[in-house]
């Protein structure tokens, strides 16, 4: 596991906001094979999507769940990779990165969601990691292999749905898809 970033550094202009990336609260753990996998793939296609469009987005991203695997008897424990000197978790392994667009002069918006395991089955992804209706179908924009386990099996939602499922974010009531 590597240290991933939530906003990614290559999307700030000026070197402070560009180290600021580096801070632990930007951070969580995130397999390297889905980070430049599928969700590097996510990061450019959207740059180059808005930027084609010329639109502006506010970009939401964070983690959602916590990862598991299966142990020696085939029962699935969470991933925790530091503990406290009590034994209490500390640092969870996400089970899912989401990047939510949201453009708000045509109140349009998509969320873009990765797994963050690249050890588990379809079945175990489609039972366990899809936890909203899957629109990336209607996606033209995302040069991904999404379905490519061992580059991070990737998705995306509407955000409305999604927020509901997660209670992130406020609701942001997004009238269509960003598509």
């Amino acid at each position: 596991m590597a240290r991933g970033h939530i906003a990614a550094r290559a999307d700030f202009i000026y070197a402070t906001q560009q180290n600021a990336t580096f801070w632990f609260l930007n951070a969580a753990p995130q397999w390297q094979n889905f980070n430049a996998g599928n969700w590097e793939r996510i990061e450019s296609s959207v740059k180059s999507f808005v930027a084609a469009r010329n639109i502006r987005v506010r970009v939401y991203g964070g983690t959602y769940g916590v990862q598991t695997q299966a142990d020696g008897n085939g029962d699935h424990r969470e991933i925790f990779l530091d503990f406290d000197p009590n034994g209490r978790t500390r640092l969870r392994a996400p089970k899912v990165y989401y990047k939510i667009l949201h453009n708000e002069a045509q109140n349009s918006g998509i969320v873009l969601i990765g797994v963050n395991n690249v050890h588990i089955s379809l079945e175990e992804i489609q039972r366990d990691y899809i936890f909203c209706t899957d629109v990336s179908s209607r996606i033209g924009w995302i040069n991904w292999d999404r379905e490519n386990l061992s580059r991070g099996y990737s998705y995306a939602c509407e955000v409305n749905e999604f927020n509901r499922v997660t209670g992130h974010l406020p609701q942001l009531n997004v009238a269509s898809l960003l598509i």
